[in-house]
């Protein structure tokens, strides 16, 4: 793949795990860096259960775990307990 079509399918996958979020929910997403996947791992209802949910989730050298809210924000990066 080259450069190109590496950054627009990066740019690609960050619109499609940050939109139709719905309103008053946060979005896990786990994003595998060795591939530049990205899983919608679900939804949460309050702030604090995507933050555990996505700390919970972390950990892996090449995997990350964001949160973002319902307007498609970032606010969490999971972090791991161990």
């Amino acid at each position: 793949m080259s450069a190109r079509a590496l950054l627009e399918h990066m740019r690609a996958e960050a619109e499609r795990v940050r939109s139709n979020i719905p309103p008053g929910k946060f979005r896990v997403v786990l994003c595998d860096r060795f591939d530049e996947e990205s899983t919608i791992v679900g939804h949460a209802d309050t702030l604090q259960a995507a933050i555990d949910w996505a700390d919970s989730l972390a950990g892996g050298e090449m995997q990350c775990v964001y949160v973002y809210n319902s307007e498609g924000q970032f606010v969490h990066q999971g972090k791991s307990k161990k």
